[in-house]
């Protein structure tokens, strides 16, 4: 059967990336998927691409792609109706020329490998060019339709400063070689002193060119010029700080007109521009007639409404909407405040699937980088999003609503198989997002999402305030399999600030209120009581509204408010309303029936929310509206969704001047770094603590290895059987909590393991590594291994598919203890016997190899950048690594049991003092004893998780491998949802070499760490027993080292060494299984006064040895039949999964048994 679980944060996530600068100029288009890319010319003078492969923006550089000489000039691109797009280019070639470049009539996805014959390169240099301008004219030329083209360059024969605008002619002989020239017979009709700007627009009189220039006399003009039709030019005075043209056609008129940005916006039909006395019609001016500034200036035309973009010398960014009929009766919005819209690009519009009309602006923020503003038609609302590129070492804060959906499954038949399927999501409504990284969109008639291979969609929107759509998940679709139809409740991401704003009840609350690093959310004396009182009032019934709306629910995302028959009777709900005259007449004069909400002014009355003075709620025929006066306008939001009722928080917040990232602090997910960085060094303070103490026992070790496997012999031929534990496919812990259910399926919690499999650490986590100089004796290990693996392969298999085949509902400890005999110990224990040899003689080898390993300084996309800043600089190690991943769930854990951070070892604990833990010592400080332990009970749940995390991820490396290789392991990689394990090294697929990436020494650390934490205590019951389950292990993890190693050394394929491992750890699997059922039946039979006794405990150890033993059965399986027999290996892989999974939550909740006792 398939569940869900679902979470969401409120919180500012990282991705490994940087900002995309704008440059001198860019262009936006659309690239094939209608996802916005940008050409642009850089500080540099270089030719950037921006375009996004396989859902990830990725920055070119397109001259050298095209092969451009020189640094660049000027650019123009043009996007024709079928996404074609032409660009033009002008390169130095020196001595005040030019050279010309076209790259013609290519899908913007063929831009990153253009064919030659696509790009032109004229024979001849042009008179340097500092302007290009491509027209939507064109005219046929051999047979392709090119747009016409025009420069603005500084004619040769000139000693004066000109300019001149010239056409440039394009043509194809008869052996279809193309040149470009200048055409001498068509130019401006004066020669001005600079040209600003040049549009292309049509008339009666034929098509022309509207150029803006300065003349010598330092005076504005305009002029139209006829390039085809009449021999027509007029010159006319420009308006009064004209920087910038537009143009649209008007149908009902035949020709164009044309808009020029200055002081004013000023309008020219034909009318005006056919005389050189038109003076044009001025449509957008500032209300107290200061100078707009405008600098930059796009049109949109939909039918007979435009709407006009531009920007101003404060670098805030306008539009204007209006009929193109009644042009000086628009409406004027502030899209983006001063500041935040540096330069803007045209409109991009595109319908989705949904039918929704989304319009795409990309503009340069503050920082002068790229950002995307998205409006949907299905809500009017905008919405900002970052637009960046990935990076290896720099890391983007991100305010978001982070979103994890995982799909679960206790089943290992194929139509369930989680790895790899599919989840289909519904929206609220259109926005853009990233989905296990990768941008893409979400929406309400809903796509299909891939999932990891651990069954999870993570979903990051990117938002500038605290409203977000509401999610449903509805369908389920394994790789090759049916679709499932889900009956998931409504997932409403803000649920979790609801329950947070509930405590606020008073203006009091909110002046007093601390965010959770301790600061005040309000700063002192910035708000008055009345307007925290105000605030207040509207925050609670804002909040009761989203949390009714909201209420868990299946079916279609988002019931709005039932309304009653329309009456306008309106109630005051909340806030308060002036007495002032001038309100109470604008309020009288107001129609709040209509049920629209102009949206595209949010963000524009969120810039002005302080200066606001009239702020209340009310509702009109039972509908919450949300309702604002500024500037003599009434502005009425309907709150009846909760993404509305979110911006109108968010206004609210803004008001009482509570900032984003504050708001976060407040109300969302924080992680406490600080106590995550003291928890890590305890982590690595323990882990070379234990190297040390390792290295001490060598000798004990050798010792004790003489009788080792006689003892064994004998102990496991005594075996006795417990009483049979039922441990299946559909077992439940009896004792988890929804708390910790809540945890271990939560955003923060697996955050790491996000990073890890989408963060770029699979693929740009290099390591530097000396060449090793001991090859031959790695060899001559590995080679002893494998004869002895040889000897003992096929029982071991038939184990390995026995086991994995009895896997089922009906799945009990006692049926798989009675797959045990007295043949298959003495088979086991004679190859043992001789393996303890070979373990002897590496044991050394392995350990300093990892310690070495583990201590070279690495770069790992998101986690170096996050080191660098938690701890001022210092080095990031593959052990800090290590420890700040396991840190993370680990610090989690134990704030949800003790609400406080974890105990510090650092500086505290030493070799001696390990030891005196492990042996009991009364003598050890009773408080370092405890903290120890402390450390070790979390830390083993921690590095279990995130060993399968990184298990799991190199498996789906091995599929991409496989895929690029032409491998049959493809389609097995594919079926792997967990991997790892809590107490044992286990089949580990390593990907490439140690050498060449860090996740091959990250998975042996993690390995170490494992068994560190694992170290058996040398006093208690049965210390033999643990001793001889401990030692097992770590000949496990000593195998795995030596085949990564000699995978390293020689480039044996990890296809050969991944058999050898998984039949070793199968052949240590079972006796580990049968040792723990002996400790178990022991544990039984303890008296009922003996403090250690505890059959609830001991049965659920029992449970997790089922699940261990059949892990590993799986896991042999997929690992011996993989590129042999891919279905026998993906049922391997669901069965290694699956029970991983199910032990992990056994262990985890172990922990907090503990924790809790304690």
């Amino acid at each position: 059967m398939i569940t869900i679980t679902q979470d969401a944060e409120f919180m500012v996530n990282m991705v490994s990336a940087n900002p995309i600068p704008a440059g001198n100029r860019f262009f936006a288009f659309n690239d094939e998927n209608l996802n916005p890319a940008v050409l642009s010319h850089s500080q540099d003078n270089k030719l950037e691409l921006v375009l996004e492969v396989d859902g990830t923006a990725q920055l070119f550089d397109f001259g050298q792609i095209c092969g451009l000489s020189g640094d660049v000039q000027a650019v123009g691109l043009l996007q024709d109706a079928d996404l074609n797009v032409w660009i033009a280019v002008a390169t130095d070639a020196g001595n005040s020329l030019s050279n010309l470049y076209l790259i013609i009539n290519l899908q913007p996805s063929a831009l990153l490998a253009p064919p030659s014959d696509s790009i032109i390169k004229s024979s001849d240099t042009f008179a340097e060019i500092h302007g290009l301008y491509m027209s939507n004219f064109s005219r046929d030329v051999g047979g392709l339709k090119f747009p016409l083209l025009f420069v603005a360059s500084q004619p040769l024969d000139r000693i004066t400063q000109e300019d001149q605008l010239g056409y440039v002619d394009i043509s194809v002989d008869s052996d279809k070689n193309t040149t470009i020239t200048l055409d001498t017979t068509w130019k401006l009709a004066t020669n001005p002193l600079k040209i600003i700007d040049v549009v292309f627009g049509q008339c009666r009189v034929g098509k022309g060119a509207f150029v803006l220039y300065e003349t010598v006399n330092n005076a504005l003009k305009l002029q139209f010029r006829v390039f085809e039709g009449r021999n027509f030019s007029v010159e006319l005075d420009a308006p009064t700080g004209a920087q910038c043209l537009t143009a649209y056609e008007d149908s009902t008129a035949n020709s164009t007109v044309f808009l020029v940005g200055g002081d004013v916006i000023t309008q020219y039909t034909y009318d005006d521009y056919k005389k050189s006395t038109g003076t044009g019609t001025t449509i957008v001016q500032d209300p107290d007639s200061n100078p707009l500034g405008i600098k930059d200036i796009h049109n949109a035309l939909n039918g007979t409404n435009i709407t006009v973009w531009y920007t101003v010398g404060s670098d805030a960014a306008f539009y204007y909407s209006a009929s193109t009929s009644s042009m000086g009766q628009g409406l004027l919005v502030q899209l983006l405040p001063d500041g935040a819209g540096g330069q803007i690009s045209g409109l991009l519009a595109s319908k989705n699937d949904d039918d929704v009309l989304v319009n795409t602006l990309v503009s340069v923020d503050e920082s002068g980088d790229l950002t995307i503003l998205q409006q949907a038609s299905d809500t009017g609302m905008w919405e900002s999003h970052p637009f960046y590129i990935p990076s290896t070492t720099d890391n983007l804060n991100i305010p978001s609503f982070t979103i994890r959906v995982k799909a679960h499954t206790d089943t290992t038949d194929k139509g369930e198989r989680v790895s790899g399927s599919k989840l289909h999501l519904t929206a609220s409504g259109f926005v853009r997002v990233q989905s296990n990284g990768v941008t893409t969109t979400v929406s309400k008639n809903g796509a299909w999402y891939t999932a990891d291979h651990t069954g999870t969609v993570t979903v990051i929107i990117a938002t500038a305030d605290m409203s977000c759509y509401t999610l449903q998940v509805d369908k389920f679709q394994a790789d090759g399999g049916d679709e499932i139809s889900l009956d998931v409740p409504l997932l409403v991401p803000s649920s979790k600030i609801n329950k947070k704003l509930a405590a606020i009840t008073s203006g009091q609350d909110l002046l007093d209120a601390k965010t959770q690093t301790g600061e005040n959310l309000i700063d002192p004396g910035s708000v008055t009581l009345d307007d925290a009182n105000n605030a207040a009032s509207i925050i609670t019934e804002l909040n009761k509204q989203q949390i009714t709306i909201g209420q868990p629910t299946t079916g279609q995302p988002g019931p709005k408010i039932p309304t009653r028959k329309k009456t306008g009777k309106v109630v005051h709900i909340a806030g308060c309303i002036p007495k002032d005259r001038r309100v109470q007449e604008l309020l009288a004069t107001t129609d709040f029936s209509s049920g629209s909400s102009p949206w595209d002014f949010f963000w524009w009355l969120v810039d002005k929310a302080e200066d606001v003075a009239t702020w209340f709620l009310q509702t009109v025929d039972d509908v919450l509206q949300f309702v604002v006066e500024w500037a003599g306008k009434i502005y009425n939001f309907v709150c009846d969704t909760v993404t509305a009722i979110g911006k109108a928080l968010s206004w609210v917040f803004a008001k009482i001047k509570v900032a984003l990232n504050k708001l976060i602090d407040f109300l969302g997910f924080l992680f406490a770094w600080d106590d995550i960085l003291q928890f890590s060094d305890s982590i690595v303070t323990y882990v070379n603590v234990s190297f040390a103490y390792g290295e001490s026992q060598i000798d004990a070790f050798d010792e004790k290895a003489k009788t080792f496997i006689d003892d064994l012999r004998a102990t496991l031929k005594g075996r006795v059987q417990p009483a049979s534990v039922s441990a299946n496919t559909t077992t439940k812990d009896p004792d988890a909590t929804s708390d910790q259910d809540n945890l271990k399926q939560g955003v923060g919690y697996n955050w790491p393991a996000y990073q890890l499999n989408h963060g770029g650490f699979q693929k740009d986590a290099p390591m530097d590594v000396a060449e090793p100089s001991d090859k031959d004796v790695v060899q001559q290990i590995w080679d002893d291994f494998k004869s002895e693996i040889d000897v003992i392969t096929k029982m071991v298999n038939d184990i390995a598919t026995l086991v994995s085949g009895l896997f089922d509902p009906n799945t009990n400890s006692a049926e798989l203890f009675s797959q045990f005999t007295d043949d298959m110990i003495d088979a086991l224990c004679d190859s043992f016997k001789n393996i303890l040899d070979i373990i002897l003689k590496s044991i050394v080898l392995a350990m300093q190899k990892i310690n070495d390993l583990g201590n070279y300084a690495i770069e790992i996309p998101v986690f170096t950048a996050l080191w660098k800043f938690i701890t001022k600089g210092r080095d990031f190690t593959v052990f800090n690594f290590v420890a700040l991943i396991m840190a993370i769930p680990a610090t989690l854990i134990y704030k949800l049991v003790k609400g406080k951070a974890l105990p510090v070892l650092k500086g505290r604990l030493t070799e001696d003092d390990l030891g005196k833990f492990l042996s009991g010592d009364t003598s050890l400080d009773p408080t370092l004893a405890a903290d120890i332990d402390t450390t070790r009970t979390v830390s083993i749940v921690a590095v279990g998780y995130i060993l399968y995390e990184v298990t799991a991820l190199t498996f789906a490396i091995d599929e991409i491998a496989g895929e690029a290789g032409g491998s049959a392991s493809a389609a097995s990689s594919k079926a792997i949802s967990k991997a790892g394990a809590p107490r044992q090294l286990r089949g580990t697929i390593l990907v490439g070499t140690i050498a060449g990436n860090a996740i091959d020494t990250v998975t042996l650390s993690l390995t170490a760490v494992s068994l560190y934490f694992t170290w058996p205590l040398t006093y208690g019951h049965d210390v033999d027993l643990h001793s001889a389950v401990w030692a097992l292990d770590l000949s496990n993890g000593i195998f795995l080292a030596i085949s990564r190693l000699i995978g390293w050394y020689t480039g044996i394929p990890r296809v050969e060494t991944k058999r050898f491992v998984g039949l070793y750890e199968m052949a240590t699997a079972y006796p580990i299984f049968i040792l723990d059922l002996i400790i178990a039946v022991h544990e039984y039979q303890l008296p009922d006064d003996d403090p250690e006794k505890d059959d609830q405990l001991t049965t659920r150890h029992v449970i997790e040895d089922v699940f261990q033993l059949v892990s590993c059965g799986g896991f042999c399986v997929a690992a011996v039949t993989d590129e042999v027999q891919p279905e026998v290996s993906l049922v391997g892989l669901a069965v290694f999964g699956l029970s991983l999974t199910l032990e992990l939550t056994f262990v985890f909740v172990d922990a907090f048994l503990k924790l809790t006792a304690k």
